[in-house]
């Protein structure tokens, strides 16, 4: 069962370029009047996530595919399950090169603790000179929003809060306010050895 309060990660996983593996990891609350089995949960994370990989969907390459999403449920310490999303790129023309994204950040009323998610995979038609084109500036507002809004259903009964968990204690911290990057941002690839 998923309760009141508990604190879930959701990371969705994605290939890109060259195959390339692309993970964004989400943190919610899940507030609720009663708490609700797994299966119900991730039937409704599914509809959110792919609700806001969309918006941004349309301006990455055909090859960028969001497949699946696996919930943990931090405050119980346990896997919740996962869900296959199937959400992909639409434009055929070349990617940024590997490492350029589009950054959304979501601030809280915390000091220097924010969440920032970077998405990859965009192609050269959704930039011009450094800046993104005013389509994609839109496209990224839309997803940002929905980050921000996270999923309410049963006439409100159920929400997820988004946010972060940030120090030893991995307190979670709720994000109040999410600006989208109107130019490209770069996030240095580890080597999975490092």
């Amino acid at each position: 069962m998923v309760n009141n309060n508990d604190v879930v990660k959701i990371a969705v996983h994605g290939t890109g370029m060259g195959g390339k593996d692309m993970v964004n990891v989400y943190c919610y609350k899940f507030t609720t009047d009663i708490a609700i089995t797994e299966t119900a949960f991730l039937a409704q994370v599914q509809i959110f996530i792919v609700s806001m990989m969309a918006a941004i969907a349309l301006w990455m390459k055909t090859t960028v595919k969001y497949s699946y999403c696996i919930a943990f449920n931090v405050t119980q310490n346990i896997e919740i399950g996962s869900i296959n999303l199937s959400v992909a790129g639409a434009k055929t023309d070349d990617t940024l090169p590997f490492g350029v994204a589009a950054l959304t950040t979501g601030r809280t009323a915390q000091l220097k603790v924010r969440g920032r998610k970077f998405l990859w995979g965009l192609v050269e038609s959704a930039s011009d000179n450094q800046y993104w084109i005013g389509q994609v500036v839109s496209a990224l507002a839309t997803y940002a929003a929905k980050y921000l809004e996270g999923s309410t259903w049963d006439a409100g009964k159920k929400k997820l809060v988004v946010g972060v968990l940030y120090g030893v204690a991995h307190v979670f911290t709720a994000i109040t306010s999410t600006a989208a990057s109107g130019t490209p941002a770069y996030q240095r690839r580890r080597k999975p050895t490092t």
